[in-house]
């Protein structure tokens, strides 16, 4: 099993390293082989930062756990080992997410003319993806499940982009967690796990999970985002 997780990691980094050829096709064939590929290339280093960040979130609680079980023991010095590592890991954490949000970042353009694919973590605030025309329509396809926290009985919920309701608590009967956007960090509208709107302005499209509190949250979502061409007459 870690041969074969071994050689995924070596083969996602060798595609992460590769640089895309140059855009030099002339014709309509080519260069729409070319947009294919560049697709794929950026959907496969997403996968890999992914992957990376999941495995050190993994890390990260495993190492939590382990640090309080050698406190209650009165292992200090285990316990002191274990926050470092603890430390350096969320260290290499926030070096991939940062490396996805510049992969993301760097795929942004007024028109996409493939659909783009975002990953939107339930404990960040507004995620920037593509840029938006006035007038122009946009669909946006989710899939995945986070969590905004625990209920009343401290049991862990959990849903989809669609979100839910709240069993109990002070927003009970809410419907809450479910993936948001907003254009030009202004007025807020519910996306959900599938749904079309017209950008009411020019600007940037930010997403988000609909939470008033996110530091109890977890997960992810993949949010992806296609430009839907106006029809001739």
């Amino acid at each position: 099993m870690w041969r074969s997780a071994l050689i995924f990691c070596i083969c996602a980094i060798a595609m992460a390293d590769e640089t895309p050829p140059s855009d030099l096709l002339q014709s309509p064939a080519g260069k729409e082989a070319l947009r294919h590929y560049e697709v794929a290339y950026v959907s496969a280093r997403q996968t890999y930062y992914r992957s990376m960040i999941e495995a050190d979130q993994r890390k990260s609680d495993e190492l939590d756990r382990a640090m309080k079980i050698a406190m209650n023991a009165g292992n200090l010095d285990e316990a002191n080992r274990l926050k470092a590592a603890k430390d350096a890991t969320a260290d290499t954490l926030k070096e991939h997410k940062q490396a996805l949000d510049d992969i993301s970042l760097s795929q942004q353009i007024a028109q996409p003319e493939a659909p783009q694919t975002f990953a939107i973590f339930a404990h960040e605030r507004w995620k920037t993806t593509v840029t938006v025309k006035k007038g122009q329509r946009y669909r946006v396809t989710a899939r995945g499940q986070w969590s905004g926290g625990p209920d009343a009985n401290k049991n862990r919920l959990v849903c989809g982009p669609a979100g839910m309701v709240m069993p109990d608590g002070d927003h009970q009967g809410d419907m809450v967690w479910f993936l948001e956007g907003r254009i030009n960090r202004k007025y807020p509208f519910a996306i959900g796990a599938n749904s079309e709107f017209v950008a009411q302005e020019d600007g940037p499209l930010d997403m988000q999970m609909m939470d008033w509190w996110i530091y109890d949250n977890d997960g992810s979502i993949e949010a992806q985002v296609e430009h839907i061409p106006t029809a001739g007459p």
